[in-house]
Parts: C-alpha cells; sequence; structure tokens
C-alpha cells in the first residue's frame, strides 16, 4: 500500500526495538496488506543490486521531529525529555489493489528494488524512537493515519554512553553481582 521495505538491523552497536503495528486497528484502520519475500526473491534481489551497483530508495515522506516531556510514572517531580522523528507516507495503492499481494512470497527483482527502505542507517542520531505513519488518502472514506513501525534506538541502547563506556559499565555490574 505505502511502497515500503522495513529493513531487519541488528548490530551490537545500534540496538534497536521494532514494533510493527499491521493489523486491523480498533480506529477502524484497516490491516496493511504485509509479508516477507521469499529467501529465494530476496536472495535474487541482493544478487542484482550487488552485481549492478544499485543504491535502494530510502522511504520519502513527511518529516518531522516532535519533543515530548513524559513524566516518569513514580514520581510526578521527575521528566524525561524524549525527541520523535515522525515520518509520514502517503498510500500508493488503493487496499483493493493490494489484494493481489495477498499470500504472496515470490516477487520480481523489479518489484523489491523498487519499493522505498528503512532501516538504521536511516534512523537519525539524536532521537530516542523513529515512528512512521501510512496515511490513507487513496480510499473512499475517511481515515485517520496508520501506525506502521516503530523503532526505538536510544532508550534501548543509552545512546549517551559510547560502547567503552557500556562494557565498562557491564563489567561492574558482573564484578558487583559476584560479591
Amino acid at each position: 500500500m505505502f511502497g515500503a521495505g522495513f529493513e531487519a538491523d541488528a548490530c551490537e552497536h545500534h540496538w534497536t526495538c521494532d514494533h510493527m503495528c499491521l493489523a486491523w486497528s480498533t480506529d477502524q484502520t484497516p490491516a496493511i496488506v504485509h509479508g516477507s519475500p521469499s529467501i529465494q526473491s530476496s536472495d535474487n534481489a541482493f544478487k542484482h543490486v550487488l552485481a549492478n551497483s544499485v543504491s535502494l530508495s530510502r522511504i520519502n515522506g513527511e518529516s518531522k521531529i516532535i519533543e515530548l516531556n513524559v513524566l516518569s510514572p513514580e514520581s510526578t517531580k521527575k521528566s524525561r525529555r524524549l525527541r520523535l522523528h515522525v515520518i509520514t507516507l502517503l498510500q500508493q495503492y488503493t487496499i483493493s489493489d493490494c489484494e493481489q499481494y495477498l499470500h504472496k512470497t515470490e516477487f520480481s527483482v523489479s518489484y523489491l528494488t523498487n519499493l522505498q527502505y528503512f532501516g538504521n542507517n536511516d534512523v537519525l542520531p539524536n532521537v530516542d524512537a523513529t515512528v512512521i505513519l501510512g496515511s490513507f488518502q487513496l480510499e473512499e472514506n475517511f481515515l485517520p493515519p496508520k501506525v506502521l513501525l516503530v523503532r526505538i534506538s536510544g532508550m534501548l541502547s543509552n545512546s549517551r554512553h559510547s560502547q567503552q563506556e557500556k562494557e565498562t559499565m557491564a563489567r561492574n555490574i558482573t564484578i558487583a553481582s559476584d560479591h
């Protein structure tokens, strides 16, 4: 519907937690036709990208940074400032157009390489989370935007500390627990 591909990225220096929100929702937003390409489809597209030095498009939507001041549930005297990067994608295909893709896992190289992708390299370094919304502007009925993905990064990886500082903290916790 939105022509987007979400890359599942992981490395020891950038921990993330993704939450996909693609099912039917109580706010009446429909389920998003989604799925995973087969290993063969993925391999074919990957080989094509490498052999032809193809640069995959990155998601391109309306982008906004929102700053939140969140109070602690334990104490109203404590708060934390969170920065969210909100990206809104416009609908490219109607819900009925996408029904042909239900239960499909085999995709052409062209289809997979023409999606717009989002992965760790697209996460802004100074945000705690990235939220990707989908706008249903092609549908006849008014539907609110739907959360497609929430990628939490800074809160889990504690980006305020270097990798060396994190390893030192982990060693100190281990030493303290041994006593």
